[in-house]
């Protein structure tokens, strides 16, 4: 059929010979049948100004339509998922590109069950190229066409787009946490062939069990033989397979974690602990790690909230086993966030009554014979209960060394003794706490060691506040290693006692920084302790030592370190005062028996009283310290020019004089003194300790004063 151009008012159009005759004869009708010679003149005339390769300028051009192009080798059918590359074209009256055009077209299907990766596109310059894929549950035909207003191009030829297989899932999802007894669950969008499964990656032994849910064998369960690797350890699993005549692959990776998940919401203890399917509560996750799941060392980790127990009343009670550790500080919403600041876990043991013996407490964790230092409490604010005549947060007996850090411990409220930490016949390692306090009623003592030899080191502990009587430490016929701590007696009692040593307890205080607190109740005032020694033989070195506040009244004192009962302690390299007041002692001997073994290289200053009040009779001179035994010597009465003394903040520097900050012995023989990694003694902020030692918990080597 041949073509002809007949020009309209505005445009130009590309018309048959039918249709030129058409509206030849009506024009001719209009005309009132001009003359043929007329039309032909008129034919001639448009040929010339508007024929095919007549540039009509581009002011002149306007938007006429729309092109698909498709790639030379598309067949009209591709699969689901797989991008096609197609261009799309704005053409103009003359069918050509129009270059100067720009705008947002729509792309529309007339198939509303397919799903397109592009619903339209910003077209520039006349042209835009797109890789466009097309999304089916299940095969589909499809026409596409691009619109622009009313402008539109033709609908597209009918394309076929098929399924694509793939694994569809691979539950849990990659770079999650693996819990070790957990399934994995791949889940595929067809029908698979079993027989082509190929399972890679270092999985160790597993069952693999199919199930059809929508398509037949379209989900595979893989489940481990025992437990997926070792806990921490990397997990790779690669899926391999066939289905409806394609093949797919997939690959994961996960960090393998032996344990489970507690969580306060959205939980339940039937369910088995995993990330999606946490237990509600912390001794439901115990009972399930040692009764079902069987885990030689696991992890329990909490999700933020409080946990009530209630172990008067036998409800929720946690009871640790050995391997078994508990971590708190978990966001409820997202496993991989973690900040016990941000997130607190706190556990509460609201009991009201019981308690009666010491030997039986109300608690909020037991840890009992068994439990060893493959058991970790980190993360948690523990808090005793809120009655009973004893209560304790953590009860430690017969045997128990769990290891207890990064936690918030406090003893609350027990009618006859609070405490935070309690150890009966056992030796826990105790460090990195940010606060371990006693209680607000009874005797308050932030950790009690009965027969007992712990490691605490690097925590802040505060005796508490109560009416009769507040302990950081007290050890009864134990023999603790106290190290690198910061030691508070508490306030408000009759008396504070920083440390009290009773009973033959030898323990080691190496680099400390110990403060009485204040003794101030009733009408005398009260009595302030840093170091009480009762029959106790403690090696006390390069600790910094404030006696303490008395109070509102002039007797009785706050002493540094008092002495009575057959004490004999080791005491060098230390800092003794009193940080304010009008009366105090250095170092008091309450009687002729309680002489110390040795008192070297300290520095005994501001101390109003006595700096050595000597067998309960006489004050004594530095000079006169130095001469009363052999092992005295080389004490000094120096103010150190701490940093801040009333403001805690107890490091030397360049005021401080030589004789204190280069005037210590030299301890580095002492293997009980603080190591860094490398073996090298150090002081409570771990710098080294070199040349000469200073006194006090801080060694400074920097400029001194002479």
């Amino acid at each position: 059929m041949q073509f002809l151009l007949l020009q309209g008012d505005l445009s130009c159009y590309l018309v048959s010979e039918e249709v030129l005759m058409r509206t030849l004869f009506s024009k001719m009708k209009a005309a009132y049948y001009c003359a043929l010679a007329t039309v032909t003149v008129v034919l001639l005339f448009l040929l010339l100004s508007c024929g095919a390769g007549v540039d009509i300028g581009e002011a002149n051009k306007v938007l006429t339509s729309f092109q698909i192009v498709w790639p030379g080798d598309f067949t009209n059918t591709c699969l689901s998922g797989v991008p096609v590359t197609v261009t799309i074209n704005a053409l103009d009256q003359n069918g050509e590109v129009f270059t100067s055009w720009g705008g947002i077209v729509t792309i529309e299907m007339d198939n509303t069950y397919v799903k397109p990766s592009y619903e339209s596109a910003d077209i520039k310059n006349g042209s835009k190229q797109i890789d466009i894929s097309f999304a089916v549950a299940e095969e589909e035909t499809v026409k596409m066409r691009v619109r622009y207003g009313e402008t539109s191009s033709p609908w597209s030829a009918t394309i076929t787009v098929q399924k694509a297989f793939s694994i569809a899932a691979i539950t849990p999802d990659d770079g999650s946490l693996l819990v070790g007894h957990q399934d994995i669950v791949i889940t595929f969008n067809d029908n698979t062939d079993p027989g082509s499964l190929s399972i890679g990656g270092d999985l160790g032994g597993f069952i693999a069990s199919w199930k059809d849910v929508t398509y037949k064998n379209d989900k595979l369960t893989l489940s481990p033989s025992g437990f997926w690797n070792d806990s921490g350890s990397r997990l790779t699993v690669t899926c391999s397979i066939s289905g409806g005549g394609q093949s797919a692959s997939k690959s994961v990776t996960y960090d393998v974690f032996h344990g489970v998940f507690v969580r306060l919401t959205n939980s339940d203890d039937s369910y088995n602990g995993t990330a999606d399917e946490p237990k509600a509560t912390i001794q439901g996750a115990i009972d399930g790690i040692m009764n079902d799941i069987g885990y030689s060392t696991a992890e329990v980790r909490v999700a933020e909230g409080t946990y009530n127990v209630n172990w008067n009343s036998n409800i929720n009670r946690i009871v640790l086993q050995s391997g078994v550790s508990l971590y708190g500080g978990y966001s409820d919403t997202d496993w991989n966030l973690y900040n016990p600041s941000l997130y607190p876990t706190i556990i509460d043991d609201i009991s009201i009554g019981g308690g009666t013996a010491a030997d039986a407490p109300n608690r909020t964790i037991d840890c009992g014979s068994g439990v060893t230092s493959s058991t970790i409490i980190d993360g948690f604010t523990i808090n005793g209960g809120d009655g009973g005549s004893y209560c304790t947060a953590i009860f430690n007996h017969d045997g128990a060394s769990p290891v207890i850090q990064n936690n918030t411990i406090k003893g609350n409220k027990g009618t006859n003794h609070a405490m935070g930490i309690y150890n009966r016949n056992s030796s826990p390692l105790i460090q990195d706490n940010d606060l371990v306090e006693g209680g607000k009623e009874g005797t308050g003592c932030a950790i009690y060691n009965y027969y007992s030899s712990p490691t605490i080191n690097t925590n802040i502990i505060n005796g508490g506040e109560s009416a009769n009587f507040t302990n950081a430490i007290k050890n009864v016929a134990s023999s603790p290693l106290i190290c690198n701590n910061d030691i508070h007696a508490g306030d408000l009692a009759w008396e504070t006692y920083a440390i009290w040593n009773t009973g033959t307890s030898n323990p080691k205080i190496y680099n400390n920084t110990i403060s009485g607190g204040t003794g101030s109740n009733g009408s005398t005032g009260g009595t302030a302790y840093a170091i009480f020694n009762q029959s106790s033989s403690p090696f006390i070195k390069n600790n910094t030592i404030d006696g303490g506040i008395d109070g509102d009244m002039p007797a009785p004192h706050p002493y540094c370190i008092y002495n009575t009962g057959n004490s004999d302690p080791v005491i060098e390299n230390n800092l003794l005062f009193i940080r304010s007041g009008s009366y105090g002692y250095g170092i008091y001997e309450a009687d002729v028996n309680s002489d110390p073994a040795s008192v070297k290289n300290n520095d005994i200053f501001n101390c109003p009283t006595a700096l050595y009040y000597d067998e309960a009779s006489s004050s004594k001179t530095i000079s006169e310290v130095n001469n009363l035994d052999a092992a005295y010597s080389g004490n000094i009465s120096q103010d150190a020019q701490l940093a801040n003394k009333l403001g805690f903040d107890w490091h030397l520097g360049m005021s401080t004089p030589c004789v204190v900050s280069q005037g210590g012995l030299d301890l580095s023989g002492d293997t009980d003194f603080p190591e860094d990694a490398g073996g090298d003694k150090v002081d409570r902020d771990e710098n080294k300790r070199d040349g000469s030692w200073s006194m006090g918990a801080y060694e400074y080597n920097g400029t001194c004063s002479f």
